[in-house]
């Protein structure tokens, strides 16, 4: 800012209402001024960082201001450029090429280059040919029904009877899970709410064949039996009231 404003004070101005804002400075007033700002600079060019770069812009700064306050004084002339001298050629710093732009978000793209596939690959290209449009699958009649849970499951009884009982991998798979519990929703609520979110609480067998495989027709016995009786010691502990 002290920059700034001496170079204002120093600068001639034709206009009167900037000439008002001029002070008026005598000649011990002028050497006091210059004193100051050669501080100025020189506190300017060692202000880390890169202090002597910012005073150089600030010098083309006031200049540019100076030579901006000349061309209005002279109700702004037109300014004719001397025709260039085509005899000697221009210094080209060849050091220091310009890169060219880097595109934007090139990091993104270079991190997801493996994992996506362009444009015209031949699996895409299968796929987006090889079949009808989407409203043509869509109203397809042979589509346009609500899948059985009995036959969904067919496979898993089949497997297990083979295996002798022994539980499917099939139970395990999510997605094979995950078709199953929709299709119980939709037709047995109470069954669905049983299995808490797996196969392995539900009894394969009984939906296929309607029979109640072993292991639940006993898990169903100890129910209905309940806890066994107290014995007499525990009786004696608690006499009725």
């Amino acid at each position: 800012q002290c920059f700034l404003l001496f170079s204002f004070v120093d600068m001639e101005v034709a206009k009167k209402a900037a000439q008002r804002m001029q002070p008026r400075l005598n000649l011990s007033e002028k050497s006091k001024l210059k004193a100051v700002q050669k501080r100025v600079e020189k506190l300017l060019t060692v202000t880390p960082p890169n202090g002597a770069q910012y005073f150089q812009r600030l010098v083309k700064l006031a200049k540019r201001e100076k030579y901006w306050s000349l061309w209005k004084d002279n109700k702004c002339k037109f300014l004719k450029n001397d025709d260039a001298d085509m005899s000697q050629g221009v210094k080209i710093n060849v050091k220091e090429v310009r890169k060219a732009p880097e595109p934007r978000g090139k990091f993104l793209f270079r991190a997801n280059r493996s994992k996506r596939l362009a444009m015209g690959d031949p699996i895409l290209e299968k796929c987006w040919t090889g079949f009808g449009g989407d409203l043509e699958e869509c109203e397809d009649e042979e589509r346009m029904f609500t899948p059985d849970l009995k036959a969904h499951l067919k496979s898993l009884y089949n497997e297990e009877k083979r295996d002798g009982g022994a539980a499917s991998s099939q139970r395990l798979n999510k997605i094979y899970t995950f078709r199953a519990l929709r299709m119980m929703r939709r037709t047995d609520m109470r069954r669905f709410v049983g299995a808490r979110g797996s196969l392995a609480n539900v009894d394969v067998q009984e939906i296929i064949t309607g029979v109640k495989s072993v292991k639940k027709a006993k898990k169903e016995t100890v129910k209905r039996r309940g806890s066994p009786a107290p014995s007499a010691k525990a009786r004696e502990g608690n006499p009725a009231p």
